[in-house]
């Protein structure tokens, strides 16, 4: 008996030793273990009061491929093939995202005549109509009669990768065997036209979940030593893409939408693009642009969001040129980028024609800070670069050469266009970011209006006690990451930078609250307050730029890495976007994806790091529940509205 109780304090001091020693597979077996008895309380419908509100949400199934997943993943991990234990989690988001979006197919059924049919929307029965003249015609004819009829349409005026990758997916499913297409979503007896449009968005939303795992993991991969936490960081945010519901209506079957297909561009572009920033072969570097703009060029002929990627990369370079951070193999990489989408977009559409391409704010403003880049480089190897620092010593060099190329181009633009042109595109910037939708026939699509902050927030809760709570997570997580990437300024300059940083974000969030407040989005009081945010955070970091490169530390500027820039850069445009139109509120989807993850990972990686700090622990334990409620609750709504 002795020996037995002997034998189990062995066996209990082995676990006990053997978990202390591997902590992340200790806790991967236990969310196996989890999930299993999850997928059996589910199976069985055994309700445990509170307990019951985590895995009453998800189906059993899912809870058991999950359960499978995470085995996988423990015993990749246990036979030291750390690298891997990520992908048998990524392949059971895909499948997720799949599932949840296919579960409305059995209602995309014409009740009269028993044939498929596409889900209530008004473009996606357009790319039907083209994409069946492509299968049957091999392209589209060059004008649409049915369009404006009796003048038609010239097709090339539009963007046309939608129907042709109906198309080409339906060609791909005629070439599934028989047997196989029996386990196609809704089991089709036959794969016709329409059903290649009902289910290619949710196929395309699988490819943009590993596009955006991909993108995560590259952006956060030089943040962490350890790889495991982007991987993580990677993995949640996934989820959540998959999961918040503001995405789920342009991406969900029956609704073949622009959005469906665009965001993995998208995705792939920015993937794409940041890998090639990084990258120190010219081989590779050159090679990753490429992709990055063929990537850019077919989301530009996809959807007219296409000005995402040019603005978010746009700023995120500009900010790093004048942090000193650009080299001449930053340069090849940007001229790349932007000569490879101009080439992709130029012959796909008459939209892009090269003097549109030149005089559009978004692309133009490229161009103009490419060349910058280069006059910049080219200039300061000759020996005015004494003269310049003889005379103009307390201005960065950056700041000079942006200044002049911006004044040179203000000149060219007079002379050329005339000031008209150039006030009409500063009032054209100012009605973006104030009051987008100005058309009266914009105005009569529902999705195009503009909406107010307890509008917009309340998509992303679950609400509690009148409180968004994913939405105070990436408020909360934003700051955290301004203020986690200034790591090597002095403590009192980086607080004094991320309160601006607040004010700015409080500024453009809260001056549109609602109708009947006092910022209602545009009174003097609400513009008095967006504006005021600009300028607080201008004149902050302008204040700190010039000191520290007046004080010999510029050094500590160029530490702040690119992609938290571009982090940033993207968030502050899904802010703009998403109290600019209803339609665009899922742009903030992927980024605050993002912003929570890294806020909750990077804060119980703290947690670990310093066991003796309760507070990061307790914060950490109090963050990842708040979190796993969001998440299941978010699928359930986005399961239920499916």
């Amino acid at each position: 008996m002795e020996n037995n109780k002997e034998i189990a304090e062995l066996r209990k001091e082995k676990i006990i030793d053997f978990s202390r020693k591997n902590k992340f597979l200790s806790v991967l077996v236990i969310l196996t273990a989890i999930a299993l008895i999850f997928s059996f309380l589910t199976k069985f419908s055994i309700n445990i009061p509170i307990l019951s509100i985590f895995y009453s949400s998800i189906e059993s199934l899912n809870w058991f491929l999950l359960s499978i997943s995470l085995a996988i993943s423990s015993l990749l991990i246990y036979y030291h093939k750390e690298k891997f234990f990520v992908y048998p989690i990524l392949v059971w988001l895909v499948w997720i995202s799949m599932y949840v979006r296919s579960l409305n197919i059995s209602k995309l059924k014409d009740v009269s005549t028993g044939s498929w049919t596409l889900g209530p929307d008004l473009d996606p029965f357009l790319f039907l109509r083209w994409a069946k003249e492509i299968v049957t015609n091999g392209s589209l004819p060059v004008v649409d009669y049915m369009r404006y009829a009796p003048l038609g349409y010239n097709t090339a005026r539009e963007l046309k990768l939608v129907p042709y990758l109906i198309a080409f997916f339906h060609e791909t499913l005629l070439r599934l065997p028989v047997s196989l297409i029996k386990f196609l979503p809704g089991n089709p007896d036959e794969i016709t036209v329409t059903y290649s449009a009902i289910i290619m968005p949710v196929f395309m939303f699988g490819l943009t979940v590993i596009a955006f795992f991909l993108l995560t993991r590259e952006i956060f991969s030089e943040r962490f030593k350890d790889k495991k936490y982007p991987n993580l960081i990677a993995l949640i945010a996934s989820f959540f893409l998959i999961v918040l519901p503001p995405l789920l209506p342009r991406t969900i079957a029956g609704i073949p939408e622009k959005e469906s297909v665009a965001f993995f561009f998208l995705f792939m572009a920015f993937y794409f693009f940041i890998k090639s920033w990084k990258n120190k072969k010219i081989n590779y570097r050159i090679i990753f642009s490429l992709l990055a703009g063929i990537s850019t060029g077919c989301m530009a002929i996809t959807w007219g969001g296409y000005n995402y990627i040019f603005l978010i990369l746009l700023i995120s370079v500009a900010v790093s040129f004048l942090f000193g951070q650009v080299k001449k193999e930053h340069i090849i990489t940007f001229g790349v980028w932007l000569l490879s989408s101009f080439v992709f977009m130029v012959p796909f559409s008459m939209r892009y024609a090269p003097i549109n391409l030149l005089t559009a704010i978004t692309t133009g403003s490229s161009i103009a800070l490419f060349l910058t880049m280069v006059i910049h480089k080219l200039v300061f190897r000759t020996k005015f670069k004494e003269t310049y620092r003889r005379k103009f010593k307390k201005i960065p060099e950056e700041v000079f050469s942006l200044t002049i190329v911006i004044l040179l181009g203000i000149i060219f633009s007079l002379i050329i266009y005339g000031p008209s042109w150039i006030i009409g595109e500063i009032n054209n910037v100012i009605s973006s970011l104030v009051k987008p939708a100005t058309s009266r026939l914009i105005q009569t699509v529902a999705e195009n209006r503009q909406p107010f902050f307890n509008e917009w927030a309340y998509e992303f809760g679950p609400v509690i006690f009148n409180l968004p709570i994913f939405f105070w997570l990436f408020f909360a997580g934003s700051i955290y990451l301004f203020y986690y990437i200034l790591d090597e300024f002095v403590k009192k300059d980086k607080i004094i930078l991320t309160l601006s940083y607040a004010v700015f974000l409080i500024a453009i969030i809260f001056s549109r609250y609602s109708s009947n407040s006092t910022f209602n989005g545009v009174n003097f009081s609400s513009l008095f307050l967006y504006a005021l945010g600009f300028i607080v955070l201008f004149l902050t970091v302008s204040y700190y730029y010039f000191k520290y490169y007046n004080n010999g530390k510029k050094s500590v500027i160029k530490e702040i890495d690119f992609s938290m820039i571009f982090v940033l850069a993207f968030f502050f445009f899904a802010i703009i976007s998403a109290r600019g139109a209803v339609r665009l509120i899922m742009v903030l989807v992927p980024i605050t994806s993002m912003i929570v993850s890294f806020f909750v990972i990077s804060l119980a990686k703290k947690s670990t790091k310093d066991d003796k700090n309760k507070t990061y622990l307790s914060l950490s334990i109090i963050l990842i529940l708040i979190l796993s409620f969001s998440a299941l609750q978010f699928y359930q709504t986005t399961a239920s509205q499916s």
